[in-house]
C-alpha cells in the first residue's frame, strides 16, 4: 500500500491517545494537563491525518503536503509521550520522593469560596480592567490573563463537589463548562477560544473521577458533540460573525445562532463538506509539509534559533522595553515559509510542530516536544501535589501559568509572553487573596492523599 507508513503513523498516534487516556492516573498525581495538551495537538494534526489516510469518497487521494506534514507531528507526539512517561518521572524521583500524607475530605469555608472568588477575579481583570488599561501594555496583558483566572475557578468548583460527592453539582458545573463554546461564538465569533477552556476543564475532571468507564464514555460524547458544533457553526460562519463583528445587539446575535443551532448537525465523515470543514480549520499538516517542502528545496534555510530567541524576548515586559521587537501573531513567518498568502488582518497560527521545524528540522521537533513533555508533565505533578495536599492557591500558581503551553496553534512568543504575563497576574491575585482572606494561609490539608509520584 503507498501510504502504508502515514496509516501506520496514524495506528501509532492513536495507540498513543489511548495510552494517555488508559493510564493509571488514579495512581499518580496529575490535573489533566498532558492528556490536555495531546488532545489539543491531535485536534489541528490527528484529525486532519485521519481525513487524508482513511478511504473516504471525499477526494481522489491524500493531500502529499498533509501527508509530509502528518510525520512531523507524529515525531512530535512521539517525543511528547516520551518525555511525559519516561524522562519527566526520573526527574522528579530525583528530586521529590515518597509520599503526601493522608488528609481528610473535608473542605475549609474559605476553600468552598475560593471558586468563586477566582471567577470573580477573573471576569473583573479580563472585562474590566483589560479594556480600561489597554494603553498600559505588560499591565494589560496580565488583565488580559484574567480569563485563565475563571477557567481556574471552574476547575476548583468542580474538585470541591467532586471530594464532597455532591455530584449533582459536579454535572452542573460541567454542563456549565460545555456552554463555553457557545458564549464566545457569540460575544467575539470564535469557538475554539470557548472549546480550549473547556478542553481544559474536561481533562482535569476525567483524570479524577471513577469508575473510569464513565468518565470515558461521557467525555466521548462531548467530543461528538463538539466537533458536531464545530460543523455546524463552520456551515454558518459567515452570518454569525458578520452579526458580532458588525456590532449587532446581542438579542440579533443570539437570534441568528439560535436559527444555526435549529439546524444542528451531526458530524459524518463521508460527508464531503464536513470533511472540507476539518480540513480547512483543522488540518495543521498541510502547511507544515508546505514548510517542509520550501526548506528541502532550498527556497528557505532554517531559522536555527531566531523563532525560539524572539520567544525569549517575549519575557521581557514591554512597559520595561517599549520599542520591544516581537508581536503576537505568526502570520508573516507562516507566509514566508509556507509559500502562501496570508491577509496580515488574519489570525494564522504556526503551531508547535511547524516552529520547531522551521528552527531546527526534525531534530527540533523532537527535542521540542521532549521538552515539552517533561515541563508540563513536571507542573501537573506540582500543581497536582499542591491540590491534594489542600493549597488550592499552590494549585493555581502552578496551573494558571501552565495553560499558555497548551496553546498548540500558537507561536513561542504568544507562548513565552503569555506565561509571563500570567504570572505576574498570579502573583498579584496571591497578594490580593493574602491581604483580604485572613484564612487564605492555614486553609491547607483537607482533602485525600496523592502519590508523589508514584510512576
Amino acid at each position: 500500500m503507498i501510504f502504508e507508513p502515514a496509516l501506520l503513523e496514524l495506528l501509532a498516534w492513536s495507540a498513543i491517545l489511548g495510552l494517555f487516556f488508559s493510564f493509571p492516573w488514579r495512581r499518580v498525581a496529575t490535573v489533566g494537563l498532558p492528556l490536555c495538551y495531546i488532545l489539543s495537538l491531535s485536534m489541528i494534526h490527528w484529525m486532519g491525518g485521519l481525513i487524508h489516510i482513511l478511504p473516504t469518497r471525499w477526494r481522489s487521494g491524500p493531500d502529499p503536503f498533509s501527508l509530509v506534514g502528518f510525520e512531523q507531528a507524529f515525531w512530535g507526539i512521539l517525543a511528547f509521550a516520551t518525555g511525559t512517561f519516561v524522562l519527566a518521572p526520573l526527574i522528579l524521583k530525583m528530586f521529590a520522593q515518597g509520599e503526601v500524607g493522608p488528609a481528610g475530605m473535608r473542605a475549609t469555608p474559605y476553600q468552598l469560596r475560593l471558586p468563586y472568588i477566582y471567577i470573580g477575579l477573573g471576569i473583573l481583570f479580563f472585562g474590566v480592567l483589560a479594556p480600561a488599561l489597554r494603553a498600559v501594555p505588560s499591565i494589560y496583558a496580565a488583565s488580559v490573563s484574567g480569563i485563565y483566572l475563571v477557567v481556574v475557578g471552574l476547575c476548583l468548583a468542580c474538585w470541591s463537589a467532586f471530594i464532597r460527592r455532591n455530584y449533582l453539582e459536579l454535572v452542573a458545573w460541567l454542563f456549565a463548562v460545555c456552554l463555553i463554546p457557545l458564549v464566545t461564538i457569540v460575544t467575539i465569533g470564535f469557538v475554539g477560544y470557548g472549546a480550549g477552556a473547556s478542553l481544559l476543564v474536561l481533562t482535569f475532571v476525567v483524570t479524577l473521577y471513577r469508575p473510569q468507564w464513565q468518565a470515558l464514555i461521557g467525555f466521548g460524547l462531548i467530543g461528538f458533540l463538539g466537533l458536531s458544533l464545530f460543523i455546524t457553526y463552520f456551515r454558518d460562519r459567515p452570518e454569525i460573525r458578520a452579526k458580532v463583528w458588525g456590532g449587532a445587539d446581542y438579542a440579533d446575535r443570539i437570534d441568528t445562532f439560535a436559527t444555526t443551532l435549529g439546524k444542528f448537525e451531526f458530524i459524518d465523515f463521508q460527508n464531503p463538506r464536513h470533511l472540507q470543514a476539518i480540513d480547512d480549520r483543522l488540518n495543521q499538516n498541510y502547511l507544515v509539509g508546505r514548510v517542509v517542502r520550501t526548506i528541502e528545496l532550498g527556497q528557505e534555510e532554517f531559522a536555527y534559533g531566531g523563532t525560539v530567541y524572539d520567544g525569549l524576548l517575549a519575557l521581557v515586559p514591554r512597559i520595561l522595553w517599549p520599542e520591544k521587537p516581537v508581536t503576537a501573531g505568526s502570520w508573516g513567518v507562516v507566509s514566508r515559509y509556507a509559500r502562501v498568502y496570508v491577509d496580515p488582518s488574519t489570525s494564522v497560527g504556526i503551531g508547535h510542530v511547524m516552529e520547531f521545524y522551521i528552527n531546527f528540522g526534525t531534530p527540533g521537533v523532537i527535542v521540542g516536544f521532549l521538552i515539552l513533555g517533561i515541563v508540563i508533565r513536571i507542573v501537573d505533578v506540582m500543581a497536582a501535589f499542591q491540590l491534594h495536599r489542600g493549597n488550592w492557591q499552590g494549585f493555581m500558581s502552578w496551573f494558571l501559568p501552565t495553560m499558555a503551553l497548551l496553546n498548540v496553534g500558537g507561536s513561542l512568543v504568544e507562548l513565552f509572553g503569555t506565561m509571563a504575563a500570567s504570572t505576574v497576574l498570579v502573583f498579584i491575585v496571591n497578594k490580593i487573596l493574602t491581604a483580604t482572606q485572613p484564612t487564605a494561609a492555614s486553609a491547607a490539608g483537607s482533602v485525600p492523599a496523592a502519590h508523589f509520584p508514584n510512576n
